[in-house]
């Protein structure tokens, strides 16, 4: 064999091996394609206002692989009708549990839930999904949530919107036709498609039993109050509810101006409650209210149409008290003042204002606050005759005064008695 034969021999196995190592730019097997699919919608839930349901969800940011989503994406509703109650029949009927979803319980021994009629929840061996289940733990997530969804059929399809950090689709009785939904066990999940017809299922469901149309409170207001907003309204004409066995609240929404509305309440409040005062509102803040009237516990929500939203600007226009007590006693070479401390919640400090003789015309002592409730005045003259008053002032933008105390006056110099107004 020649010597460049035996070469070439050599060389070759070393080529193989470098050209392996260098294809895919990493040691090594070679790896798959990252997954043409965008992430799927999360933070699933569904509730009832009125007659629609309401589904939210966060929408995805990015393809599963993190490349930039493909627009236009679009979101299809998925949804199962079932019998109201189907949740305990089809439980019943074979034998499996109807396990809330999120509930962390395995497949083994009951099953998660399947949507459809009992008939088609008993052919397969599982149980609907339970009213208020939201999500499931890995693995058993994607699996269910594609069982669930085997018989669902398309609702609705919207498009994203660019930038939320939710999405709500209303559903309206047009979305399901020949359906009386007060009578029915919907469960729903949301599948994400992006513009090349790529396509994430849902990976979790929610399931809601729809009642009649709650009756809504009405005449709802706000006003600024010196001790908080105080909202009033007229409470739902309650009517067959209260025949009803499920509890009734008013659910109370209170959120930052500008802001999306929160998916929980901020307050439960009896259902004939008539007003409610926030003290927590925080002065210089804009925050906007709603009210709901609260079927049964929740998850999920069943509630009535939104009486408001109101939006409240928040401003301390409101003085402290004025100052009580005053009292100015002579000494030798300046006059004491001594009164009762403010017990105002945003109490700043006091102003002193003096005037001279018989005069109305009072002027401040000080450029400052003063945070204590007493002040010596050495700025006198001996046998002069010198009047008193003291505001108090709030911690406010900008800052509110409180009428003045009653007026004192002492003599600089003179006896050792306490003067009176």
């Amino acid at each position: 064999m020649g010597l460049g034969r035996l070469a070439g021999w050599l060389v070759l196995p070393f080529s193989l091996v470098a050209c392996e190592l260098v294809a895919c730019g990493v040691k090594g097997p070679p790896r798959p394609p990252p997954p043409r699919q965008p992430e799927p919608a999360s933070s699933l839930e569904v509730r009832q206002e009125g007659d629609a349901l309401v589904v939210s969800f966060r929408p995805p940011r990015k393809m599963l692989g993190g490349s930039a989503l493909e627009p236009p994406v679009r979101f299809q509703i998925l949804a199962t009708i079932g019998e109201k109650g189907a949740a305990a029949g089809a439980a019943a009927t074979t034998g499996a549990a109807a396990v809330p979803a999120g509930s962390g319980r395995g497949a083994e021994g009951a099953a998660h839930g399947v949507a459809g009629t009992p008939a088609a929840a008993g052919a397969a061996g599982t149980a609907p999904v339970q009213p208020g289940a939201v999500s499931l733990p890995p693995p058993d997530q994607a699996r269910v949530a594609a069982e669930v969804m085997r018989l669902a059929r398309r609702v609705k399809t919207v498009p994203m919107e660019e930038g939320a950090e939710r999405a709500e689709v209303r559903l309206t009785r047009d979305d399901f036709p020949g359906t009386r939904l007060e009578s029915s066990h919907v469960t729903i999940g949301v599948a994400v498609i992006d513009g090349r017809g790529h396509r994430a299922p849902p990976p979790e469901v929610q399931a809601i039993e729809p009642v009649p149309s709650p009756p809504a409170p009405t005449s709802f207001n706000a006003a600024v109050t010196a001790e908080g907003v105080r909202l009033t309204w007229q409470p739902p004409d309650l009517g067959s509810y209260r025949r009803t066995s499920e509890t009734l609240n008013l659910a109370l929404y209170r959120w930052k101006s500008g802001e999306a509305a929160p998916s929980r309440p901020y307050r439960l409040l009896p259902a004939d409650s008539r007003e409610f005062l926030d003290r927590e509102a925080s002065a210089g803040s804009s925050l906007d209210y709603a009210l709901r009237l609260l079927v049964g516990p929740s998850p999920p929500r069943r509630e009535s149409t939104t009486a408001g939203p109101v939006e409240v600007a928040v401003k301390d226009t409101f003085p402290p008290a004025a100052p009580k007590g005053l009292v100015a006693v002579s000494e030798a070479e300046l006059i004491r003042l001594f009164w009762f401390p403010s017990e105002e919640p945003d109490f700043a400090g006091y102003r002193i204002y003096r005037g001279e003789g018989d005069s109305t015309d009072f002027r401040p002592l000080t450029d400052h606050l003063l945070t204590q409730s007493s002040f010596e005045d050495h700025d006198v003259v001996k046998d002069r005759k010198y009047s008193y008053r003291v505001t108090a002032v709030d911690r406010a933008v900008p800052p509110n005064e409180s009428e003045p105390s009653e007026t004192v006056s002492a003599v600089a110099g003179a006896a050792m008695e306490p003067s009176s107004p």
